[in-house]
């Protein structure tokens, strides 16, 4: 007879994932899982990458429906950073408006992943939609009327940080819900290998439109790809329109305590934080490197986000094959320090080709790694409680801008090549730390 589970028990799924056909989690209330109400038909066999595409429709929706968004993000970012740089010639100010746009998600995303779980996703998705467009709106014509102060960017950069957070963390929970479960793993790494692509084409665009028309110019494009996802959002997604929320029960400190009871996911959450706090925010030094350090301008500034871009697309679809194959833990410790050793070249280097090549090589590594983290964290976990533990999970993301602030004093005191040095090399010791003190990483 199968003993009762206790409420100190993780609600966390017993598969591997390698195991498309392993029993479906037990929900967080013990009631049996409805498949039909998390994802489509279930198959044995995974689906080529790429025919996720054509075979489920609302997949497809909200594959470019993230597309057109995280591309949005991209362009903002990098016309932020460029017009802060602007304004005030300080790394610092730079380095703030990373700061500005992570402390929110810290602040906003477990709450969000309660509210996820209790309403409908598609509805929250289109929300955040809107009020996204409205904001790039109001900076295109505050640009345009020559109003635009410093603290007017952190504000904005806090405010998108804010709506951001829900809006991806929406679009992760919704994501279970249009593949089968023997195709989650592809569809992450395809939704990864997407939104990493708009690193290619988003800030080129940026460094050229900033180029020739200003900022204002990058703003409005922003407008136009936050319009077409919002659209998208509205018209598309039918299946989930009348979808109930999946638990009316829990409590915001919920996510907490299932990852703190399992130490696999324990040790995938401490994976993804140390690189994401130490090293990732040096991206947000990119305007620095180009102006001062490579001497390229906002065009070659684009050209590295490019490179960049390019590396984090082969790195996620490098996923599909990895998640699939044995000692994934092994293969996560490993990409993370050697993203750290990548990083820490790119540092020191003043040779516009070899750094183009590093930042491609980090972002394939470091794409690669969290990916895969990510992909065997939402195997592991039941929908009822998805939202919760993916807005803890959220919090990660939330340290890379936190980190932007340290790394931007850092660099305006040590310059920017010590700065981002110190992190690479502090990152190498922790990951190597963690794997010595973690086994149920090293045996995933």
């Amino acid at each position: 007879m199968r003993r009762p589970r206790s409420a100190a028990e993780p609600v966390v799924a017993p598969v591997s994932p390698t195991d498309a056909t392993s029993p479906a989690p037990v929900p967080v209330d013990g009631a049996p899982t409805d498949p039909a109400a998390s994802t489509p038909d279930e198959s044995s066999q995974p689906t080529a990458i790429l025919d996720l595409l054509r075979h489920f429709p609302d997949y497809r929706t909200l594959w470019f429906g993230t597309i057109a968004t995280q591309g949005a993000q991209w362009v903002l970012q990098v016309a932020l950073g460029w017009l802060m740089l602007e304004l005030t010639d300080s790394e610092l100010w730079v380095g703030m408006i990373g700061f500005a746009g992570g402390l929110p998600m810290l602040l906003v995303s477990v709450p969000s992943g309660v509210l996820i779980d209790r309403r409908n996703r598609r509805t929250i998705l289109i929300i955040c939609q809107a009020a996204l467009l409205l904001l790039s709106v109001v900076l295109t014509v505050m640009v345009l009327g020559d109003v635009i102060q410093a603290w007017h960017l952190l504000a904005a950069a806090a405010i998108n940080g804010a709506l951001l957070t829900l809006n991806n963390l929406t679009r992760q929970t919704l994501l279970v819900a249009t593949v089968p479960r023997s195709d989650l793993a592809s569809g992450i790494a395809l939704q990864s290998a997407g939104q990493n692509a708009t690193r290619i084409v988003g800030p080129s665009l940026a460094g050229v439109l900033i180029g020739l028309v200003g900022t204002a110019g990058a703003f409005g494009f922003q407008s136009v790809l936050l319009l077409g996802a919002m659209v998208l959002s509205v018209t598309g997604l039918a299946s989930l329109r009348h979808s109930s929320p999946r638990t009316t029960s829990g409590g915001i400190l919920d996510g907490f305590g299932i990852i703190w009871n399992s130490p696999v996911l324990r040790g995938l959450m401490a994976l993804a934080t140390v690189p994401m706090l130490i090293v990732f925010p040096y991206l947000s030094l990119m305007p620095v490197y180009a102006r001062d350090i490579l001497d390229i301008g906002p065009q070659g500034l684009g050209l590295l986000m490019a490179a960049s871009g390019v590396g984090a697309v082969l790195g996620a679809l490098i996923v599909v094959r990895i998640a699939r194959m044995p000692r994934n833990g092994w293969f996560m410790l490993a990409s993370t320090m050697g993203y750290s050793g990548v990083v820490l070249v790119f540092a020191y280097s003043t040779y516009v080709p070899l750094s183009m090549l590093m930042l491609a090589l980090g972002s394939l590594t470091g794409s690669a790694y969290m990916s895969l983290n990510n992909s065997l964290l939402q195997l592991q976990v039941d929908d009822a409680v998805r939202g919760r533990v993916m807005g803890v999970y959220m919090l990660t993301w939330g340290l890379m801008p936190l980190g932007s602030l340290p790394m931007g004093v850092a660099a305006d005191l040590f310059g920017a090549p010590h700065a981002i040095a110190a992190g690479a090399i502090l990152s190498t010791v922790l990951t190597a730390l963690l794997a010595w003190r973690s086994p149920a990483l090293r045996a995933l």
